[in-house]
């Protein structure tokens, strides 16, 4: 039975580039955003939309492996890339790369059965059931930010 897999998969996919309950989407927001602007710092935050970016990838990525069964861990300078590094990485490849590990992501979560959803992939983390609704609020959380710090950027002629 595959119900509550169904209904998580649509909520993410709504999330990512559907009819977001929040309004607009991850896609709507990013395609707002001036490519030129992706890389600058902007007093009271702690990254720029383009870190955000990179972690979410990041996030993705550490997901599906945890479904493949491995535990990984993630050093500092790969779940937040700095800004230096990112200033000789193309936005748009940020962006392929983004909306390709999303549906990687979509795929190995819609192998899952529901009677799998309250395993522990690893001890130390919570079931799949938790971790795969906290995608959902991890991207919330951030298109947050990024929709603040674009909204910042072009009233304050930052851009």
């Amino acid at each position: 039975m595959r119900a509550e897999i169904h209904r998580i998969v649509n909520l993410l996919k709504s999330v990512h580039y559907g009819n977001c309950w929040t309004g607009d989407n991850y896609e709507t927001i990013l395609a707002e955003i001036n490519p030129n602007d992706v890389n600058l710092k902007i007093d009271g935050f702690n990254n720029t939309i383009h870190q955000i970016v990179r972690h979410l990838i990041t996030t993705d990525i550490l997901i599906i492996e945890r479904i493949k069964g491995n535990n990984i861990e993630l050093s500092t300078e790969e779940n937040w890339p700095s800004q230096s590094r990112l200033k000789s990485v193309d936005w748009a490849d940020s962006l392929k790369l983004k909306n390709d590990t999303f549906k990687n992501l979509i795929n190995h979560i819609e192998e899952f059965e529901d009677n799998q959803l309250n395993n522990n992939p690893f001890p130390e983390f919570s079931p799949w059931y938790i971790q795969f609704h906290g995608i959902g609020e991890h991207l919330h959380y951030h298109m947050a930010q990024i929709k603040l710090i674009s909204i910042y950027q072009k009233t304050s002629g930052n851009n």
